[in-house]
């Protein structure tokens, strides 16, 4: 079950985004990541299905991310240059 926080979202932003853009015999390989301004806990979180690769850990480290193990997310406080990292890491901005 999601907690109330995973509800929240930046806007209505909840992007798929192609982790693997190869064709692979006839399927893709998709994976989902989720943007989530939690108001509650003051932090901007980013949840991705699976561990991100290395490039994509240094680039939220480099940006001021800190992994939760409690959450199992990438948070930062909640603030608009929050939001334009979390776009611009996951490529949509």
């Amino acid at each position: 079950m999601s907690s109330p926080a995973h509800k929240i979202r930046i806007g209505a932003l909840q992007a798929t985004i192609w982790r693997n853009r190869a064709e692979r015999g006839n399927w893709y390989s998709v994976k989902l990541i989720r943007i989530v301004a939690n108001r509650q806990a003051d932090r901007v979180q980013i949840f991705f299905d699976d561990k991100p690769a290395e490039e994509t850990r240094a680039a939220l480290k480099g940006e001021g991310w800190n992994w939760s193990r409690s959450e199992a997310e990438w948070q930062r406080k909640l603030t608009d240059a929050a939001k334009a990292s979390a776009k611009r890491i996951v490529g949509l901005g």
